[in-house]
């Protein structure tokens, strides 16, 4: 439940703090389950140099969409679906 509420507190952050989020982007996010779960997981790359404790906002979106040091994490298709 801590996990949950934890989520929860972030998407609230995320929400409040970024007016410019439209509800294109968060349904982006919500789209990626495969990122969301490797976060709760805390089962990040090492090349994404991340030491533990709370994933933040730059780790994440490095983990989605690379940045000029390290690549994106791979997309892979599973189950063959759309």
């Amino acid at each position: 439940m801590p996990k949950l509420q934890a989520t929860i507190k972030r998407w609230k952050l995320l929400w409040t703090s970024m007016p410019f989020l439209t509800l294109d982007a968060y349904i982006v996010e919500v789209y990626n389950q495969v990122l969301d779960t490797t976060a709760m997981l805390g089962a990040v790359p090492s090349r994404y140099k991340w030491n533990g404790g709370e994933i933040g906002f730059d780790t994440y979106f490095s983990m989605a969409r690379g940045n000029s040091s390290v690549p994106a994490m791979e997309m892979t298709k599973w189950f063959d679906t759309n």
